[in-house]
Parts: structure tokens; sequence; C-alpha cells
């Protein structure tokens, strides 16, 4: 490729350059010819009237002789500098000025081939996704046991670079048979109620996001703490006495007056085993507009307000169990939708504009028609698609919702 480039420059410069004059050639004037006799050139050959000179006679290879007469042809001479042969090699000049034209083209190529790639990188992404989900779901029917995937929150406002498998530990009544809780309800016009262990604090044991149940029956209790002064170094409660909350309109047995009752703590998914997955470079999970049915997790006021990751769990019969977000979980009914994009396309409700062919590089990921993805989630059968994200507002994005209904109907447009 270099020579080829090089010698087309050599042809062009011949092209413009003036002509030059032919050289006359020279005739090398012969010295020395092989024996023979006496010749019309005037060699002697041995034997003959004549003789070399003693002084060369050494010097000759037998049979050749110095002729002594004159040779009406000009001595040898080096044709002219300006006729001699261009050097085999190039010069820096005819280097500088290939390297300059491959690095034009490389960079025009590189620019042409950006869309292209991005794009490679975003169906990658959905592509690992869709198989790490897909194995969580079978360890959880092979098992027995619920397992999922965390998706690890790296920031404000909310997205995945990586995510781990988890499985759910063992529930914990405490560390003997006799483990009480003293159930209060402080105030019956809030959704708290507190439960303080017998045995003293659960060291390691109980965290914000954890469920308990009293008495083996009735409604379950979320795990929340009053503080982060309640939380050890691994976000564990060091406290004895556990905040619960419940739903809005939820029957509670309890009063001011303290009520000793056993207990139950169903304990969040933790990482397993597995080996972690790490999406392509400049690919994410989208956290802050992924979620079920019409809502998103950047609704989440406690979503949003501090980095909480998303964790999707499956059951043993392969449906969705469970979504953790923010500082509980919540039981899916609707389709789960994890939007796959590019960091740069991350952005909140704020951030949203009106879509137009000069504002292309503002839109958000579930805008971009060109490299953004759905992975959805069926909760009740756990089967898990892909789906490019489509409009049918002729050609530019709608509202979450609009795209969302097309990646729960396979009718997207663009993308993969």
């Amino acid at each position: 490729m270099l020579a080829e480039i090089i010698r087309w420059i050599r042809e062009l410069a011949s092209r413009f350059a003036p002509p030059q004059p032919c050289p006359v050639p020279v005739r090398r004037a012969p010295s020395v010819e092989k024996n023979n006799s006496r010749n019309s050139r005037g060699l002697t050959a041995p034997g003959g009237s004549s003789s070399p000179p003693s002084t060369f006679r050494g010097l000759l290879a037998p049979g050749y002789y110095f002729s002594a007469r004159r040779t009406p042809h000009a001595p040898r001479r080096s044709p002219p500098s300006a006729f001699r042969l261009p050097p085999s090699g190039f010069t820096l000049v005819e280097m500088l000025v290939v390297i300059t034209i491959m690095m034009i083209l490389v960079a025009a190529a590189a620019t042409m081939m950006q869309p292209g790639t991005e794009s490679r990188r975003t169906r990658e992404a959905a592509r690992m996704v869709n198989v790490y989900l897909s194995s969580a779901r079978n360890r959880a029917m092979e098992t027995g046991r619920p397992c999922g995937v965390i998706f690890r929150n790296f920031g404000t406002p909310g997205f995945a670079m990586n995510a781990d498998q988890c499985e759910v530990p063992a529930c914990f009544a405490g560390y003997a048979d006799s483990a009480m809780a003293k159930v209060t309800w402080p105030n019956v016009n809030n959704n708290v109620v507190y439960a303080e262990l017998t045995e003293g604090p659960a060291t390691g044991m109980i965290r914000r996001g954890d469920v308990m149940q009293f008495n083996g029956q009735g409604p379950y209790y979320a795990v929340a703490d009053d503080s982060e002064n309640d939380l050890d170094e691994n976000r564990y409660l060091k406290v004895a006495k556990i905040k619960l909350t419940f739903d809005s309109g939820q029957i509670v047995p309890w009063t001011s007056t303290e009520t000793l009752v056993p207990f139950r703590i169903f304990r969040a998914p933790m990482k397993g085993a597995a080996t972690p997955l790490q999406l392509p470079a400049s690919s994410v999970v989208d956290l802050y507009w992924s979620g079920s049915g019409s809502g998103y997790f950047g609704s989440d006021s406690a979503f949003t307000s501090s980095v909480n990751d998303v964790t999707i769990l499956f059951s043993p019969n392969g449906s969705v169990d469970r979504v953790y977000t923010g500082t509980g979980y919540i039981n899916v009914t609707e389709p789960i939708f994890l939007l796959i994009g590019n960091r740069e396309r991350v952005g909140v409700l704020s951030d949203v504009v009106s879509p137009t062919a000069e504002n292309k590089s503002k839109w958000m990921n579930w805008q971009d028609l060109e490299t953004g993805l759905w992975v959805t989630i069926n909760p009740h059968t756990g089967v898990i698609n892909t789906e490019p994200v489509g409009s049918s507002n002729g050609g530019m994005p709608g509202d979450v919702a609009a795209a969302r209904g097309l990646a729960a109907q396979a009718k997207g447009m663009g993308g993969r």
C-alpha cells in the first residue's frame, strides 16, 4: 500500500516536471581482448612477433596483452548527475506526504464508522443482559430457591454498567427458639411500627429492604431505619429496635402497648458466586427510565435521593417474584422494561427535550431510535425478550409510555 502510493506520487510529479535531454551514450573502449592471432585492433597473441612490455607482463592473465595501438574511442566517463537513476528508497518528503494522506483517510473512516460501532455495542450489551437474566431464572428453577440479578447503580440520575447474580439467604427467626419481638405502634396516624428484638441486635443479619412477619401469618412489613447511625459499615442494622413500614390502608393488629410475638425476617437477596456482568464501554442500563408498566424507577423519591441498586428476583417457578428498588420492594404485575443505551444519553425528567432533527444529540435513550433497546421481562412467565426503541410518530420519538407499548408488542423500529 505504501509503495503504491509513493509510486503514484512519483508518476504524478514526473508529468509536471520539465523534459530532460537524453544523454549521448558513451561507448566503452576495450583494453583487453581474448587471445587470438594478430587482429585488426593491434592485439598480439602469445608467440607472435610482438610481446607485451615486461612491466605489465605479470599483471595480465595468460593469453592477454595490452595493445600498442592507440584506441580511437574516448575514455570511459560516468554519466552526468542529472541523468543518474533515482535511488531505490523513499525520501523523507514522500514519506511525510503518504503519512498525511493515510491519517486523513483513517480519520474520515472513523467518523463514518462511529454510529455503527455504537449500535453494535448497544446490541451486545442488550444480549449480555438478556443472557444474564436468563441464567439467574434458570438457576432459580434448578435450585428451588429465589435467584435474581442486582444492577449496580453507578450514580445519579441512575445507571448501571455492571451486575451481579444474587440468591436469597435463609430467613432469620432469632438465634434461639424462644426469640421474640416487642411490637408497638406509637403513632396510629402514620404507617410505621417498631419491633424490638428480645435477644438484642442481630449483628450482620438484618438490613434495609428485608421483610418482617409476625406470628407466621398476616401482613409483611418492610425493614427501614431512622438514620445512618442505625447502620454499620456494611449497612446492616446494629440496633435492636427495628423500624418497620407498611402500606397505607393496611390493617394491623398493633396498639401503642407493646406486644410480645414471634417473628420471621425474610432477608433481601445477596450477591452469589456467579461471575459478575460487565457491559461494553459506554453502554449502560438506564435505570432512571427503566421500570414496570408505565412507571419508571426515577419517579421513586427513595431511588433518586440516594444511590440504590435495582434487583430483579425470580421465583422457583420461573416467574418474577419481586423487584427491589429504593428502600423496599414491589410486587410487579405488568411487564418490566430495562432500557439499554449510551452513557451520554442518561438524563432526568427535566432534561427531556422536544425531539427535532437539530437537537438529536440531546435525546434521551428512550428517544434514540437508532441504538436504544428495551429488554422486557414478562412477570408471569419470566420470558425475556429484546426489542428496539420504536416510534409511531412518523420516525420521531414519542413519549416513554408509547415506546414501552411498542416494545411490549414487539413493534419497534430501528435499533437492531
